[in-house]
C-alpha cells in the first residue's frame, strides 16, 4: 500500500492522512497496560526469590538470630533479585506514566464531529 491509498481527498480536494480509528487506540492502550501487568509479574518473581532465600538462610540455616538475618541480607541471590526489582519497578512506573500520559491525551486531536442521536419517535 503506498501513500497515496492511505490517504483520502476531503470537500476541498485536499490530501489529508485518515484519522486514526478507535480500534488502534484501544490496541495501543491495552498493549501498555500488559506491558505494566508483565513488569509488575518480575517484581513478584524477584521477590518470591528473594523471600525463598531470605526465610532459608535466616531461619534454617542461622537459627531466626540478629546475624541469619543479617547473612540472609547479605547473600548474593537476595541482593540479586533486589536488583531486579528496583530494575522492574523503574520499568513499570515508566511505564505507568505512558499510560497516564496516553489517557490524558487519546481524543486531544479528534476532528470528527459528535453524532447527535435523535429522540424516539
Amino acid at each position: 500500500m503506498s501513500y497515496r491509498d492511505d490517504c483520502h481527498l476531503t470537500e476541498g480536494g485536499v490530501h489529508q492522512l485518515p484519522i486514526v480509528d478507535e480500534q488502534s487506540k484501544l490496541v495501543g492502550l491495552v498493549t501498555r497496560i500488559r506491558l505494566i501487568a508483565a513488569l509488575f509479574h518480575g517484581m513478584t518473581v524477584a521477590l518470591l526469590v528473594a523471600g525463598y532465600e531470605q526465610s532459608f538462610i535466616e531461619r534454617a540455616v542461622e537459627g531466626s538470630t540478629w546475624s541469619g538475618y543479617f547473612a540472609a541480607q547479605d547473600h548474593p541471590w537476595f541482593q540479586q533479585a533486589m536488583a531486579w526489582r528496583l530494575l522492574c519497578g523503574f520499568i513499570t512506573l515508566a511505564g505507568l506514566g505512558l499510560l497516564i500520559w496516553d489517557l490524558l491525551i487519546i481524543g486531544k486531536d479528534e476532528t470528527r464531529p459528535a453524532l447527535k442521536l435523535s429522540e424516539a419517535d
